[in-house]
């Protein structure tokens, strides 16, 4: 089953049935009650102000102002429409962007092969298909699609393209809790009034390892493996040049001073 197949069937199996649907209780107090959308309306047509309504339902002016922002303003809020598109959001778990839209999938899964990872796949994305929202998906949801939807066999098969090939994702502080983080162990000293050389190196040292494996014996390695890599590395977009990859911009200076 390929990459894109799975993701469409993802659709099937994320569809939530009525019976699990998650129903709001309209007696808890962080979720605003028909009546009380009903009096933000009545606000509303009397001119009141985001803060005279809040004080009047004892709500926070920024629960009321984000309440009006999201159905359509002032102009546009209705109470009825608002409650309900309130528990159309409530309903969990919601079908995944690129199980609704397989030209975006296809798209996904070709960089995802190609050892792009979700963040410069969704980068990419937003700079190339920019007048095009279809054709976009946030990295989160590619990490979500990976991790919590993927199951079995295919879960391993899709997560070795990505650079760390984790069973469970961790938390962007997990380093930051082990016992040994700020010690320096494999020491580089960067040259005089160049910072920016320790991070490229350890970028780079982290891009090479999806290649070559720490402990691998590279004597055995070709040259024309190596010219592989480094075209493929060369291919892949970086956020500091925008989402454009190093060859596209190498091909633009060379054009401009040709």
């Amino acid at each position: 089953m390929t990459w894109v197949v799975f993701i469409l069937r993802c659709k099937e199996r994320w569809r939530e049935p009525a019976a699990f649907a998650r129903h709001r209780d309209d007696g808890l107090a962080l979720h605003l009650t028909l009546a009380e959308r009903e009096e933000i309306s009545r606000g509303i047509v009397s001119d009141h102000s985001i803060r005279t309504i809040a004080s009047q339902l004892g709500r926070a002016p920024s629960t009321v102002s984000r309440e009006i922002q999201r159905n359509g303003g002032r102009r546009r809020y209705r109470a009825n429409k608002a409650d309900e598109a309130s528990r159309e959001r409530a309903l969990r778990p919601k079908i995944c962007k690129l199980a609704q839209n397989p030209a975006l999938a296809r798209i996904v899964a070709t960089k995802l092969i190609s050892r792009w990872s979700p963040w410069q796949i969704a980068g990419w994305l937003k700079r190339t298909y920019a007048d095009n929202e279809s054709l976009q998906v946030s990295h989160e949801t590619i990490y979500k699609t990976l991790y919590i939807q993927a199951r079995g066999a295919l879960k391993k098969e899709l997560i070795k393209h990505l650079r760390r090939s984790r069973a469970m994702r961790r938390s962007q502080h997990h380093t930051q809790k082990k016992g040994k983080h700020g010690q320096i162990t494999n020491v580089y000293f960067c040259d005089p009034q160049q910072p920016w050389q320790r991070g490229s190196n350890e970028n780079t040292n982290g891009l090479l390892r999806q290649y070559f494996p720490k402990g691998m014996d590279l004597s055995n390695v070709h040259q024309n493996r190596l010219n592989a890599v480094a075209r493929e590395l060369n291919e892949r977009p970086r956020e500091t040049l925008q989402f454009y990859s190093p060859a596209e911009k190498f091909n633009e200076c060379v054009a401009s001073t040709g």
